[in-house]
């Protein structure tokens, strides 16, 4: 079944100063968000509404670490709890669902659930 991808508008994104956004220019509604640390860790999540699809780039001082490509999102949230940044994109994609956590503060933590349901 299919689901649209929900996410923030340009103006909620504004309330977490942790982030730093700017739009897609190819990708109607579409937008780069990145955070930084202190310790030189940065992420940089593509976030493209009509394909249904992000990417997430995760560096420390400058080296990539992890890049990571997901179709079938749904829906996109984000939150500040404790100093930190939480980014929560849940998945559906035929049989198999799940949420990525993206944990911004003194570090970086990433967290994958991918199940079949």
């Amino acid at each position: 079944m299919y689901h649209p991808f929900e996410i923030p508008a340009p103006d909620e994104l504004a309330r977490f100063h942790q982030i730093a956004s700017q739009p897609l220019p190819d990708i109607p509604g579409g937008y780069i968000l990145r955070a930084s640390t202190d310790r030189g860790g940065d992420v940089e999540l593509v976030v493209d509404p009509l394909g249904r699809s992000i990417r997430l780039r995760f560096s420390v001082l400058l080296h990539l670490v992890f890049d990571l490509f997901r179709e079938g999102a749904t829906r996109l949230r984000l939150a500040e709890t404790y100093g930190s940044l939480v980014i929560a994109i849940e998945f559906e994609a035929g049989e198999i669902a799940g949420t990525l956590y993206i944990n911004v503060g003194g570090t970086i933590n990433i967290k994958d659930s991918l199940l079949l349901h």
